[in-house]
């Protein structure tokens, strides 16, 4: 069994580029995220929202029980900022995955040899 084949090469040469797109628009994401977020602005907005949340919390009409956000910033900007790693390390795995899966799944319809 050759490896080398000419489907094998085009394979890999789509994996490549399919990567090299998630990586891009990863980085894309978190500088747009970082820029946006990362504002006096997008802050007050937060601690507003957070100071809400806490009255909403404590309320008598509110049915549900959630937890307080403790955050100091929001949680997209501690994300992208702090956890971009792992955010990176995700989406490469899934993204691997998912390309191995549907490229088995296209070679096995594609396939010459019927046994069954």
């Amino acid at each position: 069994m050759r490896l080398a084949t000419t489907a094998n090469l085009t394979w890999l040469v789509v994996y490549l580029a399919t990567i090299a797109a998630l990586v891009f628009i990863l980085l894309e994401t978190r500088q747009h995220t970082l820029a946006s977020f990362d504002t006096d602005e997008q802050r007050g907005y937060w601690t507003h929202w957070k100071s809400e949340a806490q009255q909403v919390g404590q309320s008598q009409k509110n049915p549900v029980e959630h937890s307080e956000p403790d955050a100091d910033e929001p949680p997209t900007l501690v994300l992208m900022r702090d956890h971009f790693a792992v955010v990176m390390s995700a989406g490469l795995l899934f993204g691997s995955l998912l390309f191995g899966v549907t490229m088995l799944l296209i070679r096995g319809i594609f396939s010459r040899s019927c046994s069954a």
